[in-house]
């Protein structure tokens, strides 16, 4: 695959050397295999910003977004690709799971970012 971040900010020199899950396994061990939830990242973003203050027990809930909608980016090119290593509706579920959600399945990739910002503005 790459070796880059998928989420393209100014934390993200260097090579993407952390897996992170989106919705922490400890919390959502069902997701925790879903390569939908999973998100490659440099290191400081994932200790910094991922992970405030190097704590891996906390989640930080805009940069949470951040990842999500970078997420929705990367698997809509590689299906557009014709890559077989996401589903759209394992992204939902995953997003429906996480933030006890109820998208719905046929929603367009620009339809589930539009669905998530709503969604973390009024957490």
């Amino acid at each position: 695959m790459y070796s880059e971040s998928e989420v393209r900010d100014q934390w993200a020199n260097g090579d993407a050397t952390q897996i992170h899950h989106i919705f922490p396994k400890s919390k959502f061990p069902q997701l925790a295999h879903y390569l939908e939830n999973l998100i490659k990242l440099t290191a400081t973003q994932y200790y910094t910003k991922a992970h405030p203050s190097n704590k891996t027990d906390a989640i930080n809930p805009d940069y949470q977004l951040v990842c999500l909608l970078a997420k929705s980016d990367s698997i809509e090119k590689s299906l557009k690709k014709n890559e077989l290593y996401y589903r759209k509706e394992s992204f939902i579920y995953c997003i429906n799971t996480g933030l006890s959600q109820e998208l719905n399945f046929d929603l367009s990739f620009r339809q589930i970012k539009t669905e998530l910002a709503t969604i973390y503005n009024d957490l």
